[in-house]
């Protein structure tokens, strides 16, 4: 059976939407990128939200590219994606020292706060290099904004669920099923609301994937590992 993936990061590990053609799903928490990769090697394709390319002078153009196509309203969920150096760094402060070094520019809270899991994926990548075509990166409010042409309100936010559950609906039956029956299965200590929301739309992309994905940039480059530096979305405009 065919499955297309779509992965987040929460605060027990990893969670996965994984669905077909015909719209069955299944959720799940893995521990690990590894833990998911042996769930999921013989899947389709695996979209992540998390950078896998990791800059080594000056930011990303994928970054900048996708805040663009966002607008300012979401721009700012495009965090920075921090040096490959950087993410190693013991706490904080010698983190931005080092991403000031090699980037010219100190780390954000929010980067050093996803530092752990981009650390994890890229020595997951570094690892298991047959994983490298099948695991790519993507960004949730890039999918929804390809899905449906504008930016959407907070997903924190009533109204923002609300929406995200709106879109999702046309494109995959029984998505309001299946966030709530992950909410209603999964402690918020385990797995946040966004995200469900997050790994589902990354997982209907990932469907997307037989009629093309496009990318930020439309040509990525490569970073000093080889992995590419790109955002991976589908559009439906």
């Amino acid at each position: 059976m065919e499955l297309y993936v779509g992965v987040d990061g929460c605060p027990r590990g990893w969670f996965f939407v994984a669905i077909n053609k015909v719209s069955e799903w299944q959720v799940g928490i893995a521990l690990s990128i590894t833990e998911l990769w042996g769930l999921f090697a013989h899947s389709e394709l695996i979209l992540i939200d998390i950078p896998i390319g990791l800059p080594w002078e000056g930011p990303r153009d994928c970054d900048i590219e996708a805040r663009k196509l966002l607008g300012s309203a979401k721009a700012s969920s495009v965090f920075p994606t921090p040096a490959r150096k950087s993410i190693l760094a013991k706490n904080y402060n010698a983190a931005c020292r080092i991403n000031e070094r090699i980037l010219g520019k100190r780390l954000s809270r929010q980067s050093w706060g996803i530092a752990r899991k981009i650390r994890e994926v890229d020595g997951f990548l570094h690892h298991f290099r047959e994983a490298r075509k099948k695991v790519r990166e993507t960004h949730p409010e890039l999918c929804y904004f390809g899905l449906s042409g504008r930016a959407l309100k907070s997903k924190k936010s009533p109204d923002g669920i609300a929406e995200r559950l709106a879109i999702l609906d046309k494109h995959l039956p029984g998505a309001r099923e299946l966030f709530t029956f992950s909410v209603n299965t999964y402690p918020r200590n385990a797995v946040n609301q966004d995200d469900v929301l997050d790994a589902c739309v990354a997982s209907v992309t990932a469907r997307y994937s037989e009629h093309g994905l496009s990318t930020v940039p439309d040509s990525p480059g490569f970073d000093q590992q080889g992995l590419p530096m790109e955002i991976t979305y589908y559009s439906a405009l």
